[in-house]
């Protein structure tokens, strides 16, 4: 009865690793050209550098330790937002650095569009 028990566990687990595996290939195959966050924000400022926190963060070499130092967004108009700030992290040596950044993104339909980014 254990056996069973360990192979009925192992079968479950197994089939939500290839779900999961499926959702990852299927948003990876979307080509989605603009990359964008969905979030419940208002489209305003503090929305926009929340959006442009997430960018930065996803194209860092090691976004866990990134440490982003204050970020300023301002309207540009059209729900667009241009932001500035830098971040301290990890490059691909392991050495902190300081980065700057500055970018635009757009709230369009309950979504953050980003841009442009400059790291």
């Amino acid at each position: 009865m254990e056996a069973q028990k360990k192979d009925r566990i192992k079968t479950i687990v197994g089939a939500v690793i290839v779900v999961i595996c499926v959702i990852i290939g299927l948003n990876l195959l979307s080509g989605n050209k603009e990359p964008s966050v969905s979030r419940q924000t208002t489209s305003d400022t503090l929305g926009a550098r929340t959006a442009a926190r997430l960018f930065v963060r996803d194209r860092l070499k090691s976004p866990g330790s990134a440490k982003l130092g204050t970020i300023s967004a301002s309207s540009r108009g059209n729900s667009r937002y241009s932001f500035s700030g830098y971040v301290d992290s990890q490059n691909s040596f392991g050495a902190n650095i300081r980065t700057r950044f500055s970018g635009v993104v757009r709230y369009n339909n309950g979504t953050w569009i980003l841009e442009s980014l400059s790291l």
